[in-house]
Order: C-alpha cells, then structure tokens, then sequence
C-alpha cells in the first residue's frame, strides 16, 4: 500500500492588510487622503487669472504623486511592496550605514 504525502501550498506573499477595494487598502487611503487635501488647498490659493488647465494641473499634482508611490509596484514579484515602502526602506539603509576610519595608534 503506497500512500501519498499531502502537499501544502505556502503563498509567497503575506498580507494582512485590510482592503476597502479590490486593490486599495485602508493605509493607502489614510495616506492618500491628504494628498486630496493639499490639492484642494493649492486649487484655492492659485490665482484667479490663472487658465483651468493649469488649475487642474497643480490640484491633481499632489494626488498623482501619492497614488504613484502607494500603486506602482517596483519588484514584479512581491506585489505587497509599493514604491512608498521601498523608498522608505533604502532612506532607513542609507541613515544606518556608518562609515568607521581606523588609523596607527600613536606610540608615546
């Protein structure tokens, strides 16, 4: 009698985020929300005289950047990484490499 071993899959990718919508997480939204903000903001303080697609140009600037950074996914194979953390995480690298200088002790 010959029996089969069981086969597990283990996914490759580990999310436990919360997702509003299909592809949109809670913090995506937390940190796209004032993205929105700041748009509406420029769009207020920009001139009167100013033509409406330059209006809209500098309102959606601000959204289009965070949703850059929240939704391109740099690395094709670990879609749970979006640019915003991978940005964040080399900032880090960089902040703790330390450069040491060794030099002779002197002899008294």
């Amino acid at each position: 009698m010959v029996t089969e071993r069981k086969k597990f899959k283990i996914p490759h990718q580990i999310d436990n985020n919360f997702y509003i919508w299909r592809f949109i997480t809670a913090k995506d939204l937390i940190f796209l929300l004032p993205t929105i903000l700041l748009g509406y903001l420029i769009y207020l303080f920009l001139p009167e005289g100013a033509s409406l697609q330059v209006q809209v140009f500098f309102s959606c600037l601000p959204f289009i950047v965070g949703a850059a950074l929240v939704f391109v996914r740099p690395i094709p194979e670990r879609q749970n990484i979006n640019l915003f953390q991978q940005l964040r995480w080399r900032i880090q690298y960089n902040q703790r490499q330390k450069k040491f200088y060794y030099r002779r002790k002197m002899r008294p």
